[in-house]
């Protein structure tokens, strides 16, 4: 299976998984281990996605 995917949808990914985690950060600063926990188990799925992505993109 190969996966098609442009360097911006890419690079959109990986932000969004970056201002997860800066998001994550905030909960846990004010305390909020349940919501900080939410937002981890989200990033882990979105990381997971584009690990999927990486090893079934089309190489040029």
């Amino acid at each position: 299976m190969t996966i098609m995917v442009s360097p911006d949808d890419l690079k959109r990914e990986v932000q969004a998984a970056l201002a997860d985690l800066r998001e994550c950060e905030a909960e846990l600063h004010k305390g909020e281990a349940s919501k900080a926990a939410d937002v981890i188990r989200n990033t882990i799925s979105r990381l997971e996605g584009l690990l999927h992505i990486a090893q079934h993109v089309q190489r040029s």
